[in-house]
């Protein structure tokens, strides 16, 4: 019996060595597969810390284009007010070269009655001045000297 019971405790110990070792190939795959996953696990650890850099990098673009947009809408309207400020100018600009053009136009009006009124003066005056030196020359004493080179100097004194 005793023998028996040997072949069996070396049966039963085989069995433990060999249920032993496929524990320790059962693990060391699992291990394998562990590693694995953990290397996914660092490979994605690693690519979602470089996402949350390119996120802030981002950010920060997205902050100054947002700055420069609000500059942008600030120039924008001042460029709208200068425009309308122009538009507006350019309208007063052609109301004043109407005006001016009226002017000018009632200026020559004006210039045409002045110079007619100047000119019916004038002939009143010259018409006046003739009947007064008709007069005159009528009424002259030495009508009967003829009138010469010499003397005309004091018969144009007296008539005056």
């Amino acid at each position: 019996m005793n023998e028996r019971f040997k072949t069996d405790l070396q049966l039963y110990k085989k069995n433990i060595h060999d249920e032993n070792e496929t524990s320790i190939k059962d693990l060391n795959e699992e291990l394998s597969q562990l590693k694995e996953k953990m290397k996914f696990v660092y490979d994605k650890d690693k690519e979602i810390k470089e996402l949350k850099y390119q996120l802030i990098e981002i950010r920060k673009v997205v902050e100054l284009y947002s700055k420069y947009k609000t500059q942008l809408q600030t120039v924008i309207k001042k460029v709208k007010n200068q425009e309308k400020y122009i538009k507006d100018l350019e309208n007063n600009n052609k109301e004043l070269k109407e005006i001016i053009q009226k002017y000018k136009v009632n200026s020559k009006e004006e210039d045409n009655k002045s110079e007619k009124l100047k000119g019916i003066i004038l002939d009143c005056i010259l018409e006046r001045e003739k009947g007064r030196l008709e007069i005159q020359i009528n009424n002259m004493d030495d009508i009967d000297n003829v009138i010469d080179e010499d003397n005309i100097s004091d018969v144009i004194q007296k008539l005056i």
